[in-house]
């Protein structure tokens, strides 16, 4: 990815703090707080619903999904560039109601600052049209939630009107594409066909708003199905987005909010939904940070209308269900929070879900070779290679197991096979030369240490590796 002012706030917590993990946590949480503090103003502001706006800006803040954004640290990026949108969404509605040349350019400002943070924000220029659609009401179609007199503007001046904000997402979007294009991680078309992103498209969508309403089952990874989705599965999600969508048309004018919380939901996930393949997860929950609020604007104001039509009694009672909603999301949360104070609890409870997640097994892998227990190390490298044949980390990660404890000829033969596969891999080619230097063969190791040179110019552990054997040596120092 390429998010430099992320990167940025790490080195400012790690100046500040050192590496403690405390202090960026808290850094995370602030960030997730101030988010869901503007999101209130901003919601306030546009559309003078006090208890509404709140309801929604406390589901942003305390809903189970959004555990992943803040608990893990590295995905900084999250709560980082959402805090720069929700002061997009506040400073948007004063130009909106003001105009005025500065607060367009403190708009532009925080939009830009957002996408330094996380590409993602590249749709808010279609969020903000939604606005101006509701609660805006800056268009001929639908009054505004206020009812404050606005002079409908024609739909053409609107998106001109946004057109610098259009330029930002554009060339951040084409950075991030060669970025993640040079770095490796999109996924061929070819590895995986345009039907089947499709598919997990729109079973991922189905699967947010699933997991916004009953979130169970919550992972750090899910596992991209190998033979895609069964059809039934495609066709039900298909009929629920289908079903929302033109509820949403069917109530355009009485209840413009549905519209405008649909597709602030379905824009905010174009980015991430798989159309371009980034990694191997089939979803995750980190992608729906910012679009489950579309949702909870949905929910929130229908909610809200269908109690006002009640008697105060049944109000009273409305109110009470939810706090209670609050209560047992934050419990929730709470559960969900716990998973994460620990990298072995994250990956156990992700093999508890789904016994053939091959990410999670490796990455207990990892985490008990750390602690030295290669044994049960080598079984959890075993499993994720069964469950994914081609999955290379995890043969890699068994070869340096095996070598460690002693086993160096599975070890090698491991590393050459690896390396058979992946000869364009710097780093599997590297392990290749330090089991062959340790084994004695400082021919061959010598040969892949010029070869990781090539690879990798200037690699330090080659360039060590290499005096060693020239020297005489066989094994590395520690």
């Amino acid at each position: 990815n390429w998010h430099p002012l992320t990167w940025l706030s790490h080195m400012a917590d790690v100046s500040l703090f050192g590496v403690a993990p405390g202090p960026q946590h808290l850094m995370n949480a602030l960030l997730h707080a101030l988010s869901t503090a503007v999101l209130f103003l901003a919601l306030k502001r546009m559309t003078g619903a006090v208890w509404r706006s709140a309801f929604v800006a406390a589901l942003f803040g305390i809903h189970p999904l959004h555990v992943e954004s803040v608990a893990w640290i590295a995905e900084r990026k999250d709560v980082l560039s959402g805090f720069f949108f929700m002061l997009v969404l506040l400073f948007y509605e004063r130009y909106a109601r003001r105009g005025g040349t500065a607060r367009y350019l403190l708009v532009m400002l925080f939009l830009s600052l957002g996408l330094l943070s996380k590409p993602m924000l590249v749709t808010t220029p279609f969020v903000l049209l939604l606005l101006d659609f509701w609660p805006l009401g800056r268009t001929k179609w639908a009054e505004p939630a206020e009812g404050a007199p606005w002079t409908p503007l024609s739909p053409v001046r609107l998106v001109l009107e946004k057109v610098p904000l259009f330029c930002l997402a554009a060339a951040s979007s084409s950075v991030t594409y060669i970025a993640q294009q040079r770095g490796g991680a999109m996924t061929a078309l070819s590895l995986l066909p345009l039907s089947e992103r499709l598919a997990n498209a729109v079973v991922a969508n189905a699967s947010y708003v699933e997991k916004a309403v009953w979130p169970a089952s919550l992972s750090f990874f899910y596992v991209y199905p190998d033979k895609g989705h069964p059809w039934w599965l495609v066709v039900l999600s298909l009929c629920l987005i289908a079903g929302l969508s033109v509820l949403s048309l069917l109530f355009m004018r009485k209840k413009p909010f549905l519209l405008s919380g649909w597709l602030w939901y379905v824009g905010m996930l174009v980015p991430v939904i798989g159309f371009v393949q980034v990694g191997a997860q089939a979803m995750a929950d980190r992608y729906s940070y910012l679009p489950l609020t579309g949702l909870f604007v949905m929910v929130v104001w229908s909610a809200a209308d269908m109690v006002s039509a009640l008697q105060e009694t049944q109000r009273k009672l409305a109110a009470a269900i939810s706090g209670a909603i609050l209560v047992i999301l934050g419990a929730v949360t709470s559960l969900q929070i716990s998973y994460w104070a620990d990298p072995m609890k994250v990956y156990q409870h992700a093999i508890r879900l789904d016994k053939g997640n091959w990410f999670a097994h490796n990455n207990l892998g990892l985490r008990l070779a750390g602690q030295g227990r290669y044994d049960l190390a080598i079984k959890e490298y075993g499993e994720a290679t069964k469950l994914r044949p081609d999955y290379l980390e995890a043969h890699n990660n068994m070869a340096i197991a095996l070598a460690q404890t002693g086993r160096i000829d599975e070890a090698l033969f491991r590393f050459a096979t690896i390396v058979q596969a992946a000869p364009y891999r710097p780093d599997f080619r590297l392990n290749l030369a330090h089991a062959q230097a340790a084994k004695g063969l400082r021919d061959e190791a010598s040969r892949n240490y010029q070869e990781v040179l090539r690879l990798d110019p200037g690699n330090p552990q080659a360039i060590a590796g290499l005096r060693r054997v020239s020297e005489g040596g066989g094994k590395r120092e520690n």
